[in-house]
């Protein structure tokens, strides 16, 4: 039986030195999706137009079950929330790694705002809703971590 909790571990040992270096991290400050203020009169008119940025607490809902964008896939993510990460954390021509894929979000956002994307999945069915999703086919072959050789 295959543990997904080890291969977490494994992504995380292999990902946590490129997160050690300063030098590597993007914030893009501008690109960040501004909010309305919940009490406009309270702020400058400036303010108020730009609007506030996000606290560490962001509501989203989840993909409504009659939305063009569900897959279908049961763990999937809404659209808004990767596209939020990915315009602020990464630049335009940067490539954004997911080794968690599932039904492709983040590949679609970083399509979305020009971003080149690795998408990685040890589910067949993930890999599926992938390719109808983002109108590819996998460029690498699938095989189980526990193959023998």
């Amino acid at each position: 039986m295959k543990s997904k909790g080890l291969n977490a571990v494994l992504a995380l040992a292999l990902i946590t030195p490129l997160l050690a270096q300063a030098e590597n991290y993007t914030f893009n400050f501008g690109a960040m999706d501004r909010l309305p203020y919940m009490a406009p009169k309270l702020v400058t008119p400036e303010k108020r137009a730009l609007g506030k940025t996000p606290t560490d607490v962001w509501w989203q809902t989840i993909v409504p079950t009659n939305s063009r964008e569900k897959t279908g896939y049961p763990t999937q993510k809404p659209l808004a929330i990767l596209e939020r990460i990915i315009k602020v954390h990464t630049n335009p021509g940067d490539t954004v790694l997911d080794p968690f894929a599932g039904s492709g979000t983040t590949g679609e956002a970083a399509a979305k705002h020009r971003r080149g994307f690795v998408l990685i999945d040890e589910s067949e069915e993930a890999i599926r809703v992938m390719e109808r999703r983002l109108g590819i086919t996998s460029a690498v072959a699938t095989a189980p971590l526990n193959a023998a050789s």
